[in-house]
């Protein structure tokens, strides 16, 4: 062997690939390599090993199981992606390989950046903010509906809308939902239905799809447009999992189209029964408004009474209270009697007179206290009596007679005190009491005289 060799550092293979992975490691700790997969195999392991190649090279991955957790999209064959990771040597064999860490498809990284960066911005703006947003209409008659023509999502809406709520009206404004052209037909479309004066809700959506597919609904351009419009908006955009810008700013944010329709609508079957809810109690509240009425009419029938009976009743009251009157008056001078008495009682004998004195004093003072209280509550008494007289007498048919007016009865014996109300009440030869202010009279009753107007207005008509 050279001298020259023996005296330089020999390296195992095992140590040469450990000073290389070391090597490896720390100038590529943190690397983005674009490639296609290919040769994608998993084993029992739960590891993804494949190759990145492009046209004229390729290198060996690995992609352990704890690193494959959120992964937006499952790994084939043929994709094109952009991987994150750091070169490594695979000792055993002496292969460099690419241990990677993410990965995410060739062009969606870019887009996921935008879309994060866009919402952030417009968040910052406000435009997110739940006070900008208007409720749904609970029962619109014209539903707006912005999406393709050919779509499934168009027949999804419909038939919906059929089977919840046929009678509201669908305008469609039909739109491209994908490619350059898809947002300004959108946002035009969009102003269309706002001007129009019928619209009440407008649906604005499509079906799932990639990021990719759906990024005219990720455009600030868009999303700016149902901002600004006053017509309620209910996004509708992809599968339940999809968020897209529109989602955040809409007033309303629906999973699928078909959900969308269903928030735009209530369901038919509901609106009957709550109609039928609403006759029954409608109905009910008729009947009790009815039979109270007609209770009110019996009580208030009841309560009225005759000028007699009601002047009966009142001078019983007065009565009543002029005995109550008269018990106290004496229950108090007993009272007063008593407690003199056991006042007495209580002083000696050198201090009789002064105590007399004193209670003669006092009784002065409580006699004439009760002599006020006496005359107060006669004068109460009189006063209330006063009142109900002038009411009596008001209501009294002596004060008709002092007006000039009369009041006549029959003075036959079987119809006495009847008094007459009508021409038809007697006839010839009937005896009758007339009633005067000043007195009385009886007449009898020779000619009976129609009133020539009563007379015509009740006069049988002439066929």
């Amino acid at each position: 062997m050279d001298s020259t060799l023996s005296e330089k550092h020999i390296f195992s293979v095992t140590g040469l690939n450990q000073e290389v992975q070391a090597l490896l490691e720390t100038e590529f700790a943190q690397i983005l390599v674009e490639g296609e997969i290919s040769n994608l195999s998993q084993p029992k392991s739960g590891h993804l090993y494949f190759t990145l190649k492009d046209d004229s090279s390729q290198v060996r991955c690995a992609m352990f199981r704890r690193s494959q957790f959120g992964l937006g999209f499952l790994p084939s064959d043929g994709l094109n992606v952009i991987a994150q990771g750091r070169i490594s040597i695979y000792a055993p064999r002496g292969d460099y390989q690419l241990i990677i860490e993410n990965m995410e498809l060739e062009g969606e990284g870019a887009l996921r950046k935008a879309f994060d960066l866009l919402k952030r911005k417009l968040e910052a703006e406000g435009l997110f903010n739940h006070a900008h947003k208007v409720p749904i209409p609970k029962y619109p008659s014209t539903i707006g509906v912005i999406t393709s023509p050919t779509g499934a999502a168009i027949r999804d809406v419909l038939h919906v809308l059929q089977r919840r709520y046929p009678i509201a009206k669908v305008k469609v404004f039909p739109t491209s939902v994908q490619g350059h052209q898809a947002t300004q037909e959108l946002t035009n479309a969009l102003e269309h239905a706002d001007r129009d004066p019928e619209v009440e809700v407008i649906i604005i959506g499509r079906g799932g799809g990639s990021l990719e597919d759906l990024w005219c609904f990720n455009e600030e351009a868009l999303a700016r447009g149902i901002f600004s419009c006053e017509t309620p908006v209910i996004s509708a955009v992809g599968h339940e999992t999809d968020f897209c810008i529109s989602d955040f700013v809409a007033d309303l944010r629906a999973p699928t189209p078909s959900a969308a329709a269903e928030l735009a609508t209530p369901d038919q079957s509901e609106l009957g029964q709550a109609l039928k809810s609403y006759d029954a109690r409608l109905m009910t509240s008729i009947r009790q408004l009815l039979k109270h009425a007609n209770s009110n009419w019996l009580s208030t029938n009841k309560r009225l009474k005759h000028p007699r009976q009601k002047l009966e009743e009142i001078s019983q009251k007065l009565d009543f209270l002029e005995s109550k009157l008269t018990y106290t008056t004496k229950d108090l001078i007993k009272w007063k009697r008593k407690e003199l008495e056991l006042t007495n009682q209580r002083f000696t004998t050198h201090r009789i007179n002064e105590q007399l004195d004193e209670n003669r004093q006092k009784i002065s003072i409580l006699l004439e206290k009760l002599h006020q209280m006496i005359n107060q509550q006669r004068e109460s008494v009189s006063h209330s009596f006063s009142k109900l007289v002038a009411q009596l007498n008001a209501l009294s048919p002596l004060n008709t007679l002092e007006r000039g007016y009369s009041i006549s009865e029959h003075a036959h014996q079987s119809k006495k005190h009847l008094i007459i109300h009508s021409i038809h009440d007697v006839k010839p030869g009937d005896m009758i009491n007339t009633h005067l202010r000043d007195g009385n009279f009886q007449a009898c009753v020779n000619e009976i005289c129609l009133t020539p107007s009563l007379s015509k207005a009740t006069a049988p008509e002439k066929s």
